[in-house]
């Protein structure tokens, strides 16, 4: 947790520095567009009741800004990202009798993340809600197709006979995006901040290799980009 903590602080630093600075890099040569954030991601469905508790996750990446007339613009890109659970608690298990009758109930501890990467290819469309061609609120939708290349779990439950092993997640992933943020245009760059979610359209697991469920996150995004 305290590696996510400072790799999220890295992220905000980043953004802060590349809004800030985007003007003056102008003078240097092309600069690409940056763009992350911190996010908040947790499991859906059968998979929430394994690992239900959220946990902080971060996303790195790049974008290429593309019109789509006065009020629209595509922006295809390309990110890292993190998502996950956690799970702290206790693990129920009945005791049967040899007559298949439940005799009592084991409860085990339960104390283990389940940490996900996945590189992203996101496809969104940004619409300029107001001030069109200069400062104002805009709203993203899109998709957001993935490749997972990363899962490391802290602890995996074999002891109570639930092996849930993350490297069995399945290895793509598609995703719905939406967001709602404000951006600054100036004469040299375009910033931006924007509350954006993240909802799995496909199982982390497919098949029969786990349970049931989805990523899920909120996401405080922001990023920069040169006109």
């Amino acid at each position: 947790m305290i590696g996510r903590i400072r790799a999220a602080l890295l992220v905000a630093a980043m953004l802060a520095c590349a809004a800030g600075n985007a003007g003056a890099e102008r003078r240097m040569g092309f600069q690409p567009p940056v763009t992350g954030g911190i996010s908040v991601s947790w499991f859906t469905g059968d998979l929430a009741k394994v690992a239900g508790k959220a946990q902080l996750g971060y996303e790195v990446g790049t974008f290429l800004p593309v019109p789509l007339g006065g009020r629209f613009e595509l922006r295809p890109g390309i990110a890292f990202t993190t998502k996950g659970a956690e799970a702290h608690g206790e693990y129920v298990v009945p005791v049967l009798d040899e007559n298949f009758l439940v005799t009592r109930y084991q409860r085990y501890p339960v104390d283990w993340n389940m940490n996900l990467a996945y590189i992203e290819a996101p496809v969104l469309v940004r619409a300029r809600l107001s001030g069109v061609g200069k400062h104002g609120w805009r709203a993203t939708l899109g998709l957001a197709p993935g490749v997972r290349v990363g899962a490391s779990p802290s602890h995996i439950m074999s002891s109570i006979g639930t092996s849930l092993y993350p490297s069995g997640a399945r290895r793509f992933e598609l995703s719905g995006v939406g967001g709602l943020g404000f951006e600054w245009v100036r004469a040299k760059a375009v910033s931006f901040v924007e509350l954006r979610m993240k909802y799995g359209l496909t199982d982390v697991f497919a098949g029969d290799d786990g349970p049931a469920g989805r990523n899920a996150a909120v996401m405080l995004a922001g990023g920069a980009h040169l006109r």
